[in-house]
């Protein structure tokens, strides 16, 4: 019996001993450098700062409440959640933002609870403030800190949808009253505050809350089930005075930290931004593969003249109610020499030639939307020039029959009866 008893203690003792592993700040520092920046904060020494989006608030963004045996525990959707809501606190610099002091202690959050009529609110504690202080209100936290819910949606996945606008927190908090509802970790003599009652939880949800049971992992990590929570919580010890070598591998300037906040926030408005929707002229239907290939193989047609904006082709006027003589004169400038007359022959040739108005007129047919139109215009512009054509040729032959004295047969007439009159 007494040999089973050792044997018992044996295997006991290690189970104990790897549940309470001690560790250095050195752990905080290699951990979450990943996820931030390490600066040498004056009043506070390395304080880390988060790599997240804008807008970011401790204990708000990226997580939810659970209830455990410790009371209210905040559970992170960050990689490095188990170290920064679980030990040390948040602190508020007006200039750089929310960054993270390492603590020693451990809690399931290190935040001050409060209630008003139908909300629930809480806020993270400053460095080096006490909770006795606080729960005793000797410890006033900016407006702007808290947060507040609904009561019914506290135990919420999805709290964050449920957060009630930060311009309503100060008529919230005057009617606010602290929750001092704390609780003692004998082992560690650790005191923090538990939260909200949990009988007054499921009066006000409707819901059983049942504690969900809080277990310790053995890498940095969190995770959460349907009844218990593992969460990654060493027993951190203090290095000796002096030692240097703990520390952070890699330490930004505060400064560096601002210019990449700005940058980071530019490029954050920049893919919030509604992008441009395309124009009417841009926006082209997509066309199969071989429609695209038949397309590039067309010339392109031309759209062909408008019959409405056109302009007619203008033609010489003649005035037959003019004297011989002036019309004669008009002929001769016009006609005479041959060689002049030549182009305008050929070119009324051309243009009277059957064949090629046929060609023009089937092409302008093709190319215009309004068939009709280019039709009367063709049958016009045929008409005007074979009257044009008729015209010039009674001009040459006007002319031939001058040059060879050739008279109307009227006048030939008269001068036979006046030579026949005196011989008789």
């Amino acid at each position: 019996m007494l040999l089973l008893l050792l044997n018992a203690s044996s295997i006991i003792e290690p189970q104990k001993a790897s549940a309470q592993v001690s560790v250095g700040f050195q752990v905080f520092y290699d951990q979450m450098s990943p996820y931030g920046s390490w600066v040498n904060y004056p009043e506070y020494g390395y304080a880390w700062i988060p790599n997240a989006s804008v807008g970011f608030s401790p204990y708000s963004t990226g997580g939810h409440w659970v209830f455990t045996q410790f009371g209210w525990m905040w559970v992170s959707d960050y990689p490095w959640g188990w170290a920064a809501f679980h030990y040390g606190s948040w602190y508020m610099d007006p200039m750089y933002g929310w960054m993270w002091i390492p603590g020693y202690e451990w809690a399931p959050a290190w935040v001050v609870w409060s209630s008003a009529p139908g909300y629930y609110g809480w806020a993270p504690i400053g460095p080096r403030v006490n909770v006795n202080v606080v729960i005793n209100g000797g410890y006033r936290i900016p407006a702007n800190q808290w947060v507040y819910v609904p009561a019914k949606y506290i135990a919420s996945p999805d709290i964050s949808r449920y957060y009630g606008p930060r311009t309503n927190n100060t008529a919230l908090i005057q009617k606010s009253t602290i929750i001092n509802n704390t609780y003692v970790d004998n082992s560690t003599h650790v005191t923090y505050v538990k939260g909200p009652d949990r009988n007054e939880v499921q009066k006000v949800t409707g819901q059983n809350i049942e504690p969900a049971a809080v277990k310790a992992m053995d890498k940095p990590g969190e995770r959460v089930s349907k009844n218990e929570v593992e969460i990654y919580r060493p027993h951190v010890t203090k290095e000796a005075a002096g030692n240097n070598q703990v520390a952070p591998k890699k330490v930004v300037e505060l400064q560096d930290v601002k210019a990449a906040q700005e940058h980071q926030e530019i490029n954050n408005q920049k893919q919030a931004e509604p992008k441009a929707a395309p124009s009417k002229q841009q926006v082209q239907p997509k066309q199969p593969p071989h429609q695209n290939e038949q397309q590039k193989k067309q010339k392109p047609k031309d759209s062909g003249p408008n019959p409405k904006t056109m302009q007619q082709p203008v033609h010489p006027q003649y005035d037959y109610a003019l004297k011989q003589e002036s019309q004669s004169n008009q002929i001769k400038s016009s006609v005479v020499p041959k060689q002049n007359m030549m182009p305008m022959k050929s070119q009324v040739a051309k243009n009277s030639t059957g064949t090629e108005i046929a060609k023009n007129r089937a092409q302008m047919v093709k190319q215009s939307p309004n068939k009709k139109m280019v039709a009367t215009y063709q049958e016009q512009t045929v008409a005007n020039s074979k009257q044009q054509t008729q015209v010039q040729k009674q001009a040459v032959i006007s002319e031939q029959k001058q040059e060879s004295g050739f008279q109307s047969p009227a006048k030939k007439q008269a001068p036979e009866v006046k030579k026949k009159s005196p011989k008789e």
